[in-house]
């Protein structure tokens, strides 16, 4: 455990050196903890991929739906309130909470052949109780797409994110970093088409509970 504890001292370290291209410096933030040990764990997951594209926008949502579903199926949810602070996001598990939900569909559609940069996850709290809670949103061609393990549907981001409050989200160019805003929609579709890896450009400074209304750990 105290090995662990001092790696995961030694990945903040690398992100706090992060190079100038991962963000813009007054949006960058640190990544939740289990982000880091989950990255040690799945190194995999938290690589930025290149030359991939978006699915075509007929079967962009039928696919998000198929895995989303089989997803939500296949982890049964933890009963009762788990741990603000979980070092243990998990890919497939028996029994999950919200984050090793949102892992294991962001892991199927990488697998599917999804670009990391239009598979972000989100952390958030929600604007009804102020619980913390992960989803992933998934840029689309047609729209901006919201995986929550909470909806038994994938819906439009536009469509209920008033329910969540944003913290903070991966950045569309290394997945291994956080910012505290999402990347404007027609700069993450152009990230993922293209292979981008210029400076992004983040919606200006603004309260977040106007840009969201969620974190949450159920």
């Amino acid at each position: 455990m105290r090995r662990a504890l001092i790696l995961g001292v030694l990945a903040i370290s690398s992100f706090i050196a992060r190079p100038a291209h991962a963000g813009s410096s007054g949006d960058n933030v640190l990544p939740p903890m289990g982000h880091t040990f989950f990255c040690m764990r799945y190194p995999g997951d938290c690589v930025r991929t290149v030359g991939r594209t978006i699915p075509d926008t007929l079967a962009e949502l039928p696919q998000l739906e198929t895995i989303n579903e089989m997803v939500n199926s296949a982890i049964v949810p933890t009963t009762g309130r788990t741990l603000l602070v979980n070092p243990h996001w998990s890919i497939d598990p028996v029994v999950g909470d919200c984050n090793d939900y949102a892992v294991t569909k962001r892991h199927r559609l990488l697998e599917a052949g999804w670009p990391s940069s239009a598979l972000l996850l989100a952390e958030v709290s929600l604007a009804t109780t102020g619980e913390h809670h992960l989803i992933l949103i998934v840029r689309g061609k047609t729209a901006d797409w919201a995986l929550d393990n909470r909806l038994s549907t994938v819906v439009k981001l536009s469509a209920v994110r008033n329910q969540y409050i944003l913290h903070r989200v991966e950045s569309t160019e290394d997945p291994k970093f956080w910012t505290k805003s999402l990347a404007r929609a027609s700069e993450a579709r152009h990230a993922a088409d293209t292979g981008w890896r210029g400076a992004e450009k983040l919606y200006a400074a603004r309260s977040s509970a106007a840009i969201f209304s969620s974190t949450g750990n159920r």
